[in-house]
């Protein structure tokens, strides 16, 4: 369990131990790369933004080729690059 602190540090509670949060791990590794595996690949042209592709929060992607970067929209109309992804990154 993890729970916040007021003053920007994080506390963690080990309700089950070591092994059994291993074992959740693996399970839920296993289960991500069963639905990756699963999933048809998609090629978004460039410039095409993902979170609208998506049309959901409730998404990851797997990026395998290219890159991709998330930015901020400032209310001037500036934008800044906070986060660039890379294949394997």
């Amino acid at each position: 369990m993890l729970s916040g602190q007021s003053s920007g540090s994080l506390q963690v509670t080990r309700a089950s131990g070591p092994a059994v949060l291993c074992d959740e791990f693996v399970t839920g590794r296993r289960a991500l790369d069963a639905r990756f595996r699963s999933a048809p690949p998609r090629t978004f042209p460039p410039g095409e933004l993902l979170a609208a592709a998506a049309c959901s929060t409730n998404v990851i992607y797997h990026l395998v080729e290219g890159w991709a970067c998330q930015f901020r929209d400032f209310s001037d109309g500036h934008q800044a690059i906070v986060d660039v992804y890379t294949p394997g990154g």
